[in-house]
């Protein structure tokens, strides 16, 4: 006999736990995928013409709570382009760029998704002072880290290390011209939209009306761990964690 998958056995949970409510139940996914399984898994074990539960994923969950539309990936370096045309001082044609865009467009993601504190991140780290004074945070071994990083440029670079470092300087105002011009437009890219939630729900109170259950996660950005820490906590949210009883304890 096989072993039940995880979907099968929440999907039968919720289906108890909901006791002819399912209406009033949002499931929370990792992606959409998984939702079509769960609801697959859902109707076996429905008998009688019922409401389904609200199934969506992640991001969709995120987005309600965003004034910004997601910005689709080609668009999104286009306008990382024009941004980037007004910091640097060499010209570039789109299509010499859109390699190099993309790249720095994964690293904002990620930058914005672990909520990365961006101005110590872009710092060009050149003395010991320099670094304790933006780095006290850090013990020994994570500053002495950074700092081998850094000397390596010094004191005299290689052409590929001094073009590195005339990049590493316009990262940050890059970065903050070009959120600045997706507000003005309404946009967001996906990492973006999710640091902004994150940010804001200790001011923010939203209408929830329906009982939430995160399910299927095993691996979260720092983000996703804030919001549903906090619709957890205030929210009374639940979360069904899809790994093994031995790293979960």
């Amino acid at each position: 006999m096989q072993d039940r998958s995880f979907i099968s056995e929440l999907a039968e949970q919720v289906l108890k736990a909901s006791e002819g409510k399912q209406e009033k139940i949002t499931v929370v996914f990792p992606n959409r995928r998984a939702g079509l399984f769960f609801r697959k898994e859902l109707s076996k074990l429905i008998q009688s013409p019922i409401y389904m539960p609200s199934v969506t994923s992640m991001e969709d969950f995120v987005m309600q709570f965003s004034p910004y539309r997601k910005i689709e990936t080609l668009p999104a370096v286009f306008q990382l382009y024009e941004v980037y045309k007004s910091h640097q001082k060499k010209e570039e044609t789109f299509d010499t760029f859109f390699f190099w865009g993309e790249m720095i467009l994964r690293d904002f993601e990620e930058i914005d998704q672990y909520l990365v504190n961006t101005k110590q991140l872009f710092t060009s780290i050149k003395t010991q002072k320099e670094l304790d004074e933006e780095f006290y945070f850090l013990d020994e071994e994570d500053r002495a880290i950074i700092q081998t990083f850094w000397s390596s440029f010094l004191p005299q670079a290689t052409r590929t290390q001094e073009a590195f470092l005339e990049t590493w300087k316009i990262l940050l105002p890059i970065y903050e011209a070009y959120q600045e011009l997706l507000r003005k437009r309404g946009e967001a890219y996906g990492g973006m939209i999710y640091r902004g939630v994150a940010e804001q729900l200790s001011t923010e109170e939203f209408s929830i009306d329906c009982v939430i259950y995160f399910a299927g996660f095993n691996a979260l950005t720092f983000a996703e761990e804030k919001i549903i820490k906090h619709f957890v906590q205030e929210y009374n949210a639940q979360v069904f964690w899809d790994l093994d009883a031995y790293y979960f304890s």
